[in-house]
């Protein structure tokens, strides 16, 4: 719900479904100094990520399971920013900062696959198309 107040539902479905995560992986032919910049335009955009993400879990989930859904939720908030740093830097060292983003590739195929699985829009959605 909270995600559907900052954002307008038609942008809500757009992201819900078709955002592409890997796609900032094609960022490493640039510079350092234009990665800054989209660093900046990247923070802009994913202000109300958060919020539609715990609004996703809520719809997905029934009430009975929100608690188990929030946890795990809750559980990669905790550990991406132990676990992305160090990785990070042990890519850096070893390979070169142009591994970083290489390595989004997958996982954002992994995403894709995850989210056209298990994410559907909810009725009101679907009606409103």
């Amino acid at each position: 719900m909270a995600g559907q107040l900052l954002w307008p539902p038609q942008n809500a479905s757009l992201l819900r479904r078709r955002i592409l995560p890997g796609l900032p992986a094609l960022r490493s032919r640039f510079q350092p100094s234009q990665l800054i910049v989209f660093r900046v335009l990247q923070g802009l955009a994913g202000g109300g990520l958060q919020p539609l993400a715990q609004a996703i879990l809520f719809e997905t989930f029934p009430k009975e399971k929100h608690g188990q859904a929030m946890a795990a939720y809750g559980l990669g908030i905790i550990v991406a920013p132990i676990i992305g740093p160090t990785l990070g830097g042990w890519i850096t060292d070893n390979y070169t900062w142009r591994w970083i983003f290489y390595l989004n590739i997958p996982v954002g195929i992994f995403s894709l696959a995850m989210m056209a699985r298990f994410i559907h829009d909810p009725p009101y959605l679907k009606l409103q198309t």
